[in-house]
């Protein structure tokens, strides 16, 4: 489970739902805000991994330059990042199944998301653990985290 050492990363369009993750991990899960990093889309979060260790991502589906799943498949391209848990939420529903077919841990739904979240936290934690050893043998090593992506910063 998450800490107080924690140090979490918040990828949203929405400045609103930034806000109410982050005050969420801090008020509810008393992470300091200053272990609480956001990022208004997926560019720019899988920027500040380059920058930070992190462990644990929370991120929308639909923002502009790079979504969530495309997010979620450099992380899990990439041997420092592959085994971090990545919770992922929309107002559209998803299954976990249908996230997990794409390499996210757990889905959230937007709609009432402070009363779910904690569990959905607790389901990607739960996910990521179980298949960190998979993750570690099939992911690649790699010496310098290339932008394969458009729209996605080299480091």
């Amino acid at each position: 489970m998450l800490n107080k050492d924690s140090k979490i990363l918040i990828v949203d369009d929405s400045q609103s739902v930034r806000g109410m993750v982050t005050q969420f991990f801090a008020k509810k899960m008393g992470i300091p805000e200053n272990n609480l990093v956001e990022a208004e889309n997926g560019a720019l979060g899988f920027e500040e991994m380059t920058k930070q260790r992190f462990d644990f991502v929370f991120s929308d589906i639909e923002m502009p330059l790079v979504n969530g799943f495309e997010l979620t498949e450099k992380i899990r391209g990439h041997k420092p990042f592959c085994t971090m848990p990545v919770l992922i939420a929309s107002a559209t529903d998803y299954t976990d199944e249908e996230v997990r077919a794409k390499g996210v841990d757990a889905f959230c739904s937007k709609n009432g998301i402070y009363k779910n979240l904690s569990v959905a936290i607790e389901r990607a934690i739960d996910h990521a653990k179980k298949h960190a050893v998979e993750r570690l043998a099939t992911t690649p090593e790699v010496t310098e985290v290339a932008a394969e992506t458009p729209g996605m910063p080299s480091p």
